[in-house]
């Protein structure tokens, strides 16, 4: 059984239930980037936060934004352009080069990343939204919120 491998499966706990960690941060191995981005996200105070970079040579960002209905939209680096503010809110972030305060995993249900459907209005199946958008709807679930260093642009191979 999954349990006899790590007993703490069913619980939200991380090691033994002891923070271990301050931060996390993800960075793909196919994203390039600079020391000061790196700091700038690590320095943060926000619960989730991370940086711009496209997915799809057409400008294409990984971005969540919900429409009025609560269905993901297409968000391209265009969206961006008038934004006053330096980091704002945003619904979900791509995995990419992101990072989490400590506690967050420990307040999320789990499993902490999964395929999550969502039933679209003008089609006859569901579709997934992926894990990393996933995972922040379900941290948002936990009362966290995310968000993007506008300034912060690094590169996807």
């Amino acid at each position: 059984a999954l349990n006899s491998f790590n007993p703490d499966w069913e619980t939200r706990a991380i090691g033994r239930g002891e923070f271990t960690y301050d931060k996390i941060f993800w960075i793909d191995s196919d994203i390039s980037w600079g020391v000061s981005d790196f700091q700038k996200i690590w320095s943060s105070d926000q619960d989730i936060i991370g940086g711009l970079y496209q997915t799809a040579p057409d400008g294409r960002v990984a971005v969540a934004k919900f429409d009025a209905d609560g269905f993901p939209t297409v968000v391209n680096e265009a969206d961006f352009i008038l934004e006053e503010q330096r980091v704002i809110e945003v619904y979900g972030l791509g995995f990419g080069f992101i990072a989490m305060k400590q506690g967050v995993f420990e307040a999320c249900s789990r499993p902490w990343f999964f395929m999550r459907p969502i039933k679209w209005p003008h089609l006859d199946f569901d579709l997934n939204i992926g894990e990393d958008y996933s995972f922040c709807v379900n941290a948002r679930e936990a009362g966290f919120k995310t968000y993007l260093d506008l300034e912060v642009k690094v590169k996807h191979h």
